[in-house]
């Protein structure tokens, strides 16, 4: 996405439940923090896996990798 992007130390808590990331100069923080911890259950829940990459500013990509069940 475009977004306002995610510093380095706040990644490894991305898929934690009710983690959000609260830095100087965002005036507001909305979402409860449950929709990451979410999609990476489900994503593991279909044998995959989900990566991130971001930077403040520069705004975020994030990497589904899934197995092909041959349908």
């Amino acid at each position: 996405d475009t977004g306002v992007g995610m510093s380095e130390d706040f990644l490894p808590q991305l898929f934690e439940p009710y983690a959000r990331e609260t830095r100087f100069g965002v005036k507001k923080v909305a979402g409860t923090g449950l929709g990451m911890p979410i999609v990476k259950s489900l994503v593991q829940q279909m044998s995959g896996e989900i990566t991130v990459e971001s930077a403040p500013g520069r705004g975020s990509t994030f990497i589904l990798t899934l197995p092909d069940d041959g349908r």
